[in-house]
């Protein structure tokens, strides 16, 4: 795709994710781009990964450095890859996620033809995998049936979590463009976009549009700085680590990761939209995997709270803003979200908490039909909940 061709820093911290860890791993080694070095930083896992990790390094045809310490937190881990990192890019993926085997190589080739003012490309995420049964794709393709099964059950992107010889399971569903289209579609002759739509229905739980809807990562919005703080402070951008992908010397120009904040990836995000260009590429190239010990799925209304932390020290650091509209609907905007967060958690009074803190940031809130819904439904739910708690009920809380 490109003569030249940088070399890339991937960190990945590593904490209890002995199932997961060998398989993200695996997915900056097979990708299309070649110049990337790997940093492994084992946080003090306190299950098998130190272990799994030091028996995959030793048997693996691609080199890549491993580090093993005590638990220090994801930031300090972050800020210490940032500190070993030789490459003109960087980024960082969790143990247990992965990534799209072209994404590196399609962002430093978006990176390379934009200037230096340009210190950060962010791609979408798919947060699932979809899979096809074979007694379905037999019924839809009855011709070409077993060139396409067999293109599917040998796909290199299969996920391997059931052991079921009926079903194909494809990790980067709805990426039919690129990794399904290109690597799977091709090889059955599959050709014509109707087809290749067909194929995207048959993916199940798809809660994306599929092929149709995809953009080329060629075409990105780029926005000047200043422009992408309020689509990331207002929550209309996600700051998910493993999207963003950092020019190093801009990273370290904004003073590299925050180690006092929990939510690193949203105060680098914050601080770098100050002072450069942010490109959006719209096209999902990382599979951010959904599990029981999940840190945003378990940690939700911690990582809110943190969030306010890391709003707070922001706006302290960059005086500018004060008393500005932005500020207020930034506060408003993420204490919805927590009052939100706690109703769909069954926490009822902590939802009316922030509900109120909400309105009292931005009055205007009130006109808002999801307000209203959340004061209803938390009121009254709240005073089922006590009623269920006087006479002795088991109080169930998702």
């Amino acid at each position: 795709m490109m003569e030249n061709r940088p070399l890339v820093t991937v960190v990945m911290p590593a904490y209890n994710h002995e199932k997961f860890v060998v398989n993200a791993i695996l997915s900056v080694q097979n990708q299309t781009y070649d110049n990337i070095e790997l940093i492994v930083i084992n946080d003090g896992s306190k299950d098998k990964t130190e272990d799994i990790i030091h028996r995959f390094k030793d048997s693996s045809e691609k080199a890549f450095q491993f580090i093993s310490r005590p638990n220090k937190g994801l930031s300090t881990t972050l800020s210490e890859g940032l500190s070993y990192a030789n490459g003109k890019y960087f980024f960082y993926v969790a143990s247990d996620d992965m990534i799209y085997p072209y994404y590196i190589e399609i962002m430093v080739d978006i990176f390379e033809k934009y200037s230096d003012d340009v210190g950060l490309l962010v791609s979408e995420v798919t947060t699932n995998y979809g899979f096809i049964n074979k007694a379905d794709l037999k019924q839809s393709f009855p011709e070409k049936f077993e060139i396409i099964w067999k293109a599917l059950s040998q796909n290199k992107f299969i996920i391997e979590t059931e052991a079921n010889e009926n079903k194909a399971e494809v990790l980067f569903r709805c990426n039919l463009e690129y990794s399904l289209y290109v690597n799977v579609l091709k090889e059955a002759g599959i050709t014509a976009i109707e087809e290749a739509r067909r194929i995207d229905n048959l993916l199940k739980d798809n809660i994306y549009n599929g092929i149709c809807d995809l953009v080329k990562p060629e075409i990105i919005n780029k926005t000047e700085p200043y422009e992408a703080l309020e689509d990331f402070l207002l929550m209309k951008k996600g700051c998910l680590g493993p999207s963003l992908f950092f020019r190093t010397d801009a990273i370290k120009d904004v003073g590299g990761f925050n180690k006092d904040l929990a939510l690193e990836d949203n105060y680098i995000v914050f601080e770098l939209t100050l002072k450069y260009k942010v490109g959006f590429v719209h096209e999902k190239m990382i599979f951010y995997r959904h599990h029981d010990s999940n840190t945003a799925k378990s940690s939700a209304i911690k990582i809110g709270e943190a969030a306010i932390e890391t709003l707070d020290i922001f706006f302290k650091k960059h005086a500018q803003f004060n008393g500005s509209k932005l500020r207020k609907e930034a506060y408003s905007t993420l204490y919805f979200w927590l009052s939100w967060r706690h109703f769909n958690l069954g926490n009822y009074r902590n939802s009316l908490k922030y509900w109120f803190i909400t309105v009292r940031c931005s009055p205007k809130q009130l006109l808002s039909k999801s307000m209203l819904n959340i004061f209803i439904l938390a009121l009254f739910r709240r005073e089922r909940w006590i009623k269920r708690k006087l006479v002795g009920e088991d109080v169930l809380v998702k």
